[in-house]
């Protein structure tokens, strides 16, 4: 146990290391000989010439490196050094180099109880910081962005000096990272981060601060973050959730859930099977089939891309929706940022009132960023001011009360890539515009005035509204190649950075590539559906998360697929809907996650650290899918504690065990964790 559960800081200095100039600038009252303890056994730090090394006892707990590149070889001087010591304080060690082969400049490292606050500060905009961390031996990390190769763990990922902001390509892009170790990092939102890993040495993680493209230029570079050290994983993970990331349940105002019955729903899109060439008749056929299908079990139909005369005109192109049964469907539709410049509709005073064109985000020049999307001309809408937002919220909502729309859907624009770089900006109130911020503004608008069922793919910081952040679209296959096996690693990686009401997609992926999306009839081309085995699979892995997503009906298929899928859903309504609407509910409150790595009941299990493809509802169900294609059985391995299996309760087993486990196509292996007496 923890001396009086308080942990602090003793840091040793080398000052016998033969050295032609000072070093370090470390006065004798600003020293500090404080004890920190992990896992019982005392710490000490030792700050080298441009390292920092935690230790217990001999063994190495943390290693990390720091240095700064200077641009033009410009050397360091008398001025560089006073603006370093403007940086010390009482509660500081103050580290600056004088040599040219050793910029290390300045270092500011704050103390706390756990935690270590690191501040990097050069003058010179053009340099650029670098910390490294050296991951050790069998060294499991976490957290980082959302990407289509999603692997879990993230220590083996490499990252080539990557801006680090939301993209198309990595949506989610949270400053978080978690070390199975017991410690996590998290970088401060003002810095202008890029993330470099596996890149300049194998086996390290680096922060990069530089004033680079994303980023706007300025005259000084800073690179700050906190380490924070801990017993485990889950108790690192746990203190920064509860101290530095902020809930549902302590926002103001206060952010209802969904209604329930919605998220007992499943739900359809028509993406995949009709991508944009949406027709009256086509969707009328879809909704038809899923009624007969799942009737009197009411549905969610999601209209995507293509029921628009043009991007931002709000006007039917074809009213695809006028023969849906409200009764029975939730009807949700798919908008994005963007205005049609070249589109009639699109102009004049009837369609901004007053606003003209300042409906539209500028580039750093004043002008209106003009960009490409789908092959037409778009712009995006600067919802940094007021008096547009206002202006759109009016639109939406109006188009909303008459057509019957129940709740909308941005798959796409909210990133940064549609970003000009450094644009003018209205109303954020930080006058240093990280392009972070745009997916921030723009999900917290669409929460406030489009409701709780309203369903985003990016964000930035947004955690405390319990909005839906669906998956990047999935290819039909098996791997974590953007396939069946990275649905699992997404989810908890989103889980891990706070992102817990996650939507995994339509069920079997975007399906086959190069066939008809319509038949002869103008019908939906069932032969475009994803593989029959691939789908049942696909459907027992989201089965345990909080929503369920189809493209293509099971009676698509044959009867098997049909009465399997009926079964699966009949079961998650009467077992599987009470506990994740449970999970929401503690999860708004607490920030806790609905599905969980496989060592949150012992984040002391290597074994369990290093597992990808088995994760948990709650703390309590433990699932095993089947991942591999032709395969209905599959090595599982169950932790400490005493599970039951889902699928017949006269077996238990204590764990930890690794099982042979058989698994027919209407199988699904999941187990229950249970008391014993």
């Amino acid at each position: 146990m923890l001396s009086a559960g308080f942990w602090m800081l003793a840091v040793v200095m080398d000052e016998a290391q033969p050295m032609e100039k000072p070093i370090y600038v470390v006065p004798k009252e600003r020293r500090f000989f404080k004890d920190l303890y992990y896992n019982n056994h005392k710490v000490w730090v030792e700050l080298n010439h441009n390292t920092i090394e935690a230790k217990v006892q001999g063994f190495n707990l943390m290693y990390f490196s720091f240095f700064t590149k200077i641009q033009n070889k410009r050397e360091v001087r008398n001025e560089d050094l006073a603006f370093t010591r403007m940086y010390c304080t009482k509660d500081s060690i103050c580290v600056r180099c004088d040599k040219i082969n050793k910029p290390c400049l300045d270092m500011n490292t704050r103390m706390g109880s756990q935690l270590i606050n690191i501040s990097r500060t050069s003058r010179h905009g053009d340099d650029e910081l670098i910390d490294c961390f050296k991951l050790a031996q069998g060294e499991q990390i976490y957290g980082g962005p959302t990407l289509e190769h999603q692997v879990w763990p993230t220590q083996h990922v490499p990252f080539g000096d990557v801006a680090y902001v939301p993209t198309d390509k990595m949506p989610i892009a949270e400053r978080y990272f978690l070390s199975s170790r017991g410690y996590y990092l998290h970088v401060d939102s003002q810095v202008p981060l890029f993330l470099d890993m596996n890149n300049r040495h194998t086996g390290q993680l680096c922060f990069v601060a530089k004033n680079k493209p994303p980023y706007p230029s300025e005259s000084t570079i800073s690179l700050k973050y906190q380490l924070g050290f801990f017993r485990d994983a889950r108790e690192a993970h746990e203190f920064f959730v509860k101290n530095f990331r902020p809930t549902a349940a302590t926002s103001w105002p206060k952010i209802p859930l969904p209604d329930p019955q919605l998220i007992s729903r499943t739900s359809y899109s028509t993406w995949p099977v009709m991508r944009g060439e949406l027709s009256s008749k086509a969707v009328e056929t879809f909704a038809a089939a899923i009624q007969k299908l799942h009737a009197p079990h009411k549905q969610i139909i999601e209209i995507d891309d293509g029921w628009q005369s043009c991007y931002g005109s709000w006007l039917y192109s074809k009213n695809v929706t006028q023969n849906i049964d409200p009764d029975f469907f939730h009807l949700q539709l798919s908008l994005n940022p963007f205005i049609e410049v070249d589109c009639p509709e699109n102009k004049g005073k009837a369609y901004a009132d007053t606003l003209g064109n300042d409906i539209y985000l500028k580039n750093s020049k004043g002008g209106i960023h003009i960009t490409e999307f789908r092959g037409k001309k778009v712009a995006l809408i600067d919802f940094t001011n007021s008096k547009v937002i206002d202006w759109w919220v009016k639109r939406v909502q109006d188009f909303a009360a008459k057509h019957k729309i129940n709740s909308f859907k941005f798959d796409m624009g909210g990133d940064s890539s549609w970003l000009p770089f450094s644009p003018l900006v209205s109303s954020i109130k930080d006058s240093y515009f990280i392009p972070g911020h745009y997916p921030r503004v723009f999900s917290e608008i669409v929460y406030k005035h489009l409701g709780p069922m309203t369903e985003i793919r990016t964000s930035w910081r947004n955690q405390n509204q319990n909005i839906r952040i669906k998956l990047s679209p999935k290819e039909s296959t098996w791997g974590q190649a953007n396939g069946l096996a990275s649905v699992i690693t997404t989810c908890l990686l989103l889980n891990l950075q706070g992102y817990t009401f996650v939507s995994p997609g339509p069920v079997g992926g975007l399906g086959l590539n190069g066939v008809n999306r319509f038949d002869d009839k103008g019908f939906p081309n069932k032969d475009n559906k994803p593989p029959k085995e691939l789908f049942i699979r696909w459907l027992q892995v989201v089965l345990f998360m909080p929503t369920v997503e189809f493209s293509w009906p099971a009676s698509f298929y044959d009867n098997e697929t049909e009465q399997i899928t009926l079964k699966l859903l009949e079961f998650r309504r009467d077992n599987i809907i009470p506990r994740i609407i449970e999970l929401m509910n503690k999860s708004r409150e607490e920030g806790t996650m609905i599905n969980r790595p496989l060592w949150w009941d012992d984040p002391t299990d290597e074994e369990a650290l290093k597992i990808h493809d088995q994760f948990m509802l709650g703390d309590d169900i433990l699932i095993a899918p089947i991942l591999q294609e032709g395969s209905f059985a599959r090595t599982i391995y169950l932790p400490k504690g005493h599970w039951k299996n889902g699928n017949d309760w006269n077996q238990a087993w204590a764990g930890p065990i690794t099982l042979d486990y058989k698994a027919t196509l209407d199988i699904v292996p999941f187990f229950y964790k249970v008391k014993v007496d």
